[in-house]
Formats: structure tokens, sequence, C-alpha cells
């Protein structure tokens, strides 16, 4: 079922994703995007997403967030603004009552998979696969 997280109601959220047992919050609102949208979508939505898996009962809920979230500026550049978007959505999933899994990835690219990951508190900056973040189990 589709769902847009920037409109949809409570309800909405919850038939969405109604029987499941784990949510994977991976959206977001993209590079070209402007700071209104990293609020909206990528504080928001992941908010009303985590908020919803503790409704609906799921036991699990995997945020794909990013690296330089646990310290973001405080200024109003776009991506400073994107930054504590994902912290304040990262902080909502510690906060819930869910078996919460925070994914912080670099920058992301298409490059072929490299089959590996650092798993750390804190990691130098850096690039990774996409297809190498998908593959990080929840388990």
């Amino acid at each position: 079922m589709l769902c847009d997280l920037e409109s949809a109601s409570d309800d909405d959220v919850d038939d969405a994703l109604s029987d499941s047992d784990l949510v994977v919050f991976a959206a977001g609102a993209g590079p070209d995007s402007g700071p209104e949208r990293k609020l909206s979508l990528d504080r928001d939505g992941a908010i009303a997403s985590v908020e919803s898996a503790v409704r609906i009962g799921a036991r699990r809920f995997v945020i794909i967030s990013s690296m330089g979230a646990d310290d973001p500026p405080d200024d109003d550049e776009t991506f400073s603004v994107y930054l504590r978007a994902k912290a304040d959505a990262d902080e909502a999933v510690r906060s819930a009552d869910v078996n919460g899994i925070i994914v912080r990835p670099g920058r992301l690219t298409d490059d072929d998979p490299t089959g590996t990951v650092q798993i750390a508190e804190h990691a130098d900056r850096g690039e990774i696969p996409r297809s190498d973040v998908a593959a990080v189990s929840p388990s």
C-alpha cells in the first residue's frame, strides 16, 4: 500500500503499516529538496512512521539516518537542517516503545556492493553503496 507521509493521517499510516512486524524507514526528501521538505519528510515522516509502528504493535523499527546526525551543525544551511531533521527522527526512534535500529550511512552511491559495512558508534565520513546499506540485517 502506498502512503504519502507528508499528507497522510495517523490512520492512513497505520493502515499502510498494518500487519508489519518490522518497519523500515528509508524515505527521504532527496538532495534537491529544500529545508522545509527535510523537516516534513526526513523528520516528520520518520516520526509519524515510528509512532505508527508503536500503535500497530510492530516489534522492530529500522531507520536509515545519516552520518553526522549525532552532532548536527546549528546553522541554516540545507544540509544542516537535514542533519538536525535526522537527529530528531533518531531521537524519536530511541524514545519509542519499539526495538529500534539506527543506521547512519555516509554519502550513498550507486556503485556495486562491496559486501561490507563498518559498525561503530562513530565512523569517519565516507561513502557507501546503497546496496550495502540495504543488506544491513536488523537481527
